[in-house]
């Protein structure tokens, strides 16, 4: 068994170029050494696409796909789970700011389990926190 089984992100994209950028940094510096980043973008008409191709150019790791008519949010991260190659697959919103550890902690978190998810902390535009959990809104159920 591979020692490092590939994971692939899911990205889905609209119109996010605001904070698009410090979401990629963020995936690109992740400590698990066997990922793929699928960039899925459905249709936004800012920069966005100009910035995963710029990122794409530069990281291999990367792979951007742009639909051909918006799809909707859920089945846009359904197109991009069945692009993906990876073991396992993390979703990931263009706004999301992930810690470079989260993947190597969900990995190692998953065990025999059909899926492992964490909470999030919610922050404002320049990721001061403000104070709140998802789990503080939202009821997570235990499998």
């Amino acid at each position: 068994m591979n020692e490092f089984p590939l994971v692939s992100v899911v990205l889905g994209t609209y119109n996010g170029e605001a904070y698009l950028q410090e979401q990629l940094r963020s995936v690109l510096a992740q400590t698990w050494p066997a990922l793929e980043i699928i960039a899925i973008d459905d249709g936004s008409r800012d920069r966005t696409v100009d910035i995963l191709r710029e990122y794409a150019g530069r990281d291999p790791r990367i792979r951007v796909v742009i639909n051909e008519r918006n799809l909707g949010f859920i089945r846009n991260f359904e197109k991009g789970c069945r692009l993906a190659k990876g073991k396992y697959i993390a979703l990931c919103d263009q706004d999301d700011y992930w810690f470079p550890e989260k993947v190597e902690k969900m990995v190692g978190a998953i065990g025999d389990h059909p899926m492992v998810y964490c909470d999030s902390e919610l922050c404002g535009e320049d990721l001061t926190s403000m104070g709140r959990r998802i789990s503080d809104l939202v009821h997570y159920q235990s499998f």
